[in-house]
């Protein structure tokens, strides 16, 4: 029997070792923008292929029964609910239609987890700028207008006034979402049965939406377990929406995110039942030895289970995604920070650029590591060493 892996864009040297550990074949269609080298095809997979037409979802059940697969596993947010109703339609274990819906649909997510009484920011179901204006009527503006399956940030717009209603599509089939202007957190970690075996809380510099429109450096920082509150706060809300929303039954990377202010209590701004990203993952691979795609890939394709870490963590890291602005790229920062620990830069001085879609949409990346003694220092060091030491044209 064979595991199929679905796989949107990660690079097969990256996810090869992912997917080793696993006692069972594994099958893996790609994307049209994965490269498939000579010796990934050389590397043991069961099957291998590239597709144009990865998007459509008419290949997939035939090929399942082609390759006789027993486990479909996806890793990108695009394939969680074609996954999910490939397994129904051939029934195959997993994560089943109702939780790929909960946890890619942004109105019945937050109405699951309102009913069940976790704080989420208001929101309702619009179709039209007009939906948006009685809305708007209601909690004021500005008013986050997202797409009801949309992935980081793509689609989303901010209604700042009356007078950008226009600037909407006539239909709809959207959320919209009062603003709440208080700090954003992360939770990472993975998760089973409606549990949460280990997460990692964290906090952004900034909300990726602002991030985006401002082309600011997306950043973010592990909180320290062993002094701060926010911690075991971050990680209870987590643990309540997992519990809320349908379960999975296997090992299932989350991503969660919340609006918390001082005093308050965290408020759900959105969960996604995969990584948050690879470099995010690295972090948590530093700091408590296991690897997010790792785990469920394997766990997923054979059943071997995750032992989740009982200690602390081994350091505080955090990732850093440096996004570009329209204009030429005239100087990078002269000179990297000690905490940095890991650089991927794919800048060209000289070269014009276009402002990013989305947080992933950058020229650089990196981790570095966070000083338990002073995290929103250490957070806002990095932001700041690139914004003054990054020069646009």
């Amino acid at each position: 029997m064979t595991a199929l892996l679905l796989n949107k864009k990660h690079p097969i040297d990256e996810i090869g070792p992912w997917a080793r550990g696993s006692e069972q074949d594994i099958a893996m269609v790609c994307g049209p923008k994965v490269e498939i080298t000579e010796d990934a095809r050389a590397a043991g997979w069961q099957h291998l292929e590239l597709r144009e037409d990865y998007t459509r979802s008419d290949w997939l059940v035939p090929l399942c029964r082609k390759l006789a697969v027993d486990k479909i596993i996806a890793i990108a947010e695009s394939d969680i609910i074609r996954a999910a109703t490939a397994r129904e339609l051939l029934g195959l274990p997993g994560q089943p239609v109702a939780s790929a819906l909960a946890y890619r649909d942004k109105y019945v997510m937050k109405s699951i987890a309102a009913t069940a009484g976790i704080p989420t920011a208001p929101m309702t179901l619009v179709r039209s700028p007009e939906d948006v204006r009685r809305f708007a009527g209601r909690h004021g503006y500005p008013v986050i207008v997202k797409p009801r399956t949309s992935a980081a940030c793509q689609g989303v717009v901010v209604v700042d006034k009356e007078s950008d209603l226009s600037e909407l599509a006539d239909e709809l089939e959207h959320v919209a979402e009062a603003w709440i202007d208080v700090p954003m957190f992360h939770v990472d970690g993975l998760m089973a049965d409606g549990q949460v075996l280990h997460s990692t809380p964290a906090r952004y510099a900034s909300p990726a939406l602002p991030q985006t429109l401002q082309a600011l450096p997306s950043v973010s920082a592990m909180l320290d377990p062993a002094t701060d509150g926010r911690v075991e706060l971050l990680r209870d809300q987590a643990a309540r929406v997992v519990r809320a929303l349908p379960g999975t039954p296997d090992v299932t990377p989350f991503h969660a995110e919340f609006f918390l202010g001082d005093g308050g209590v965290p408020i759900l701004c959105e969960i996604a039942c995969r990584p948050g990203n690879p470099t995010l993952a690295e972090v948590a691979e530093r700091a408590y030895g296991y690897n997010t795609y790792r785990a469920a890939i394997i766990n997923q394709a054979s059943g071997v289970p995750f032992v989740p870490p009982t200690g602390p963590p081994a350091g505080l890291f955090g990732w850093a995604f440096f996004l570009p602005r329209t204009g030429v790229l005239g100087a990078l920062p002269p000179t990297r920070p000690a905490e940095l620990v890991w650089f991927d830069d794919r800048t060209e001085v000289g070269k014009a650029y276009q402002a990013p879609t989305a947080p992933l949409d950058h020229i650089a990346k990196g981790i570095y590591r966070v000083d338990p003694a002073r995290v929103e220092e250490s957070l806002y060091s990095i932001v700041s060493w690139w914004e003054d030491g990054v020069v646009w044209q």
